[in-house]
């Protein structure tokens, strides 16, 4: 049975829709590049600048507490660091700007702080996720015939896009993934081992499409599989290339 790689996704803004890509890097250092490089947070109006912002003061904004981010997407450029925000199926974006420079971040947090209001609990301000959050060096994985499987149990179509992974793969029976623990493949250029259970949050409650809380997918897990596992996570062993179309193969050295 052959599987390959159906989908590539990466998050330059925690809580956005994803940046399809059709090729990638992963490294053993940083997981998939340009993923979940920022985030939104709403902290102290006493500090100046995003960086400025102890991560005990600062309240991370995501779409377990943000239903409304599932309505934008980033794009990211990594040559010249430049960030676009988009609704979600339109080409014009709404707001642009290079991310490497402090004006540059103050405009896109002025969009966000003007998208989302509510200035009582503090103005959005974007951030680099390694202020607030563990750096992440592995990348996530769902398997397409599992979540046909999800969407059995639910009596309704799913959206990939809800569970937030970075890999999509198809040609594998379903849940096959889950005896998958501490093996290793190759996937391009690329050599990952599976080093962990991805399991479902409540932000997999939130339609993609229509920015709503219509559904409590962890729930349904617990009833219809006794379990929360919808796919797994990846440690980069060896970094390298990979493109959508290629294929997940056993490591063995």
């Amino acid at each position: 049975m052959t599987i390959s790689l159906a989908t590539i996704n990466r998050y330059p803004i925690k809580g956005l829709k994803a940046q399809s890509l059709e090729s990638a890097r992963l490294s053993s250092s940083k997981g998939l590049i340009g993923d979940r490089l920022f985030s939104l947070a709403r902290g102290s109006a006493g500090y100046s600048l995003p960086h400025h912002i102890p991560p005990a003061a600062i309240s991370i904004l995501d779409l377990e507490n943000e239903e409304r981010l599932a309505k934008l997407e980033a794009r990211y450029d990594d040559d010249n660091q430049t960030l676009q925000l988009l609704r979600s199926g339109q080409e014009r974006p709404l707001a642009q700007a290079r991310v490497d420079t402090p004006l540059g971040r103050s405009l896109i947090s002025q969009f966000f702080a003007d998208f989302l209001g509510d200035s009582r609990r503090g103005l959005p301000r974007l951030i680099d996720s390694e202020e607030a959050l563990a750096p992440s060096d592995w990348v996530s994985l769902i398997n397409l015939a599992s979540l046909s499987d999800i969407e059995r149990v639910a009596r309704q179509k799913l959206d990939p896009a809800r569970l937030r992974a970075n890999l999509w793969i198809e040609g594998a029976r379903a849940w096959e993934e889950r005896d998958w623990n501490g093996s290793r493949f190759r996937l391009g250029e690329a050599v990952l081992q599976v080093t962990a259970p991805l399991d479902c949050s409540s932000s997999a409650n939130v339609n993609p499409r229509e920015a709503q809380r219509d559904i409590n997918l962890p729930l349904l897990m617990r009833k219809g599989f006794m379990h929360q596992q919808v796919g797994v996570q990846l440690t980069v062993l060896e970094g390298g290339r990979i493109q959508q179309g290629d294929r997940l193969l056993p490591f063995t050295q």
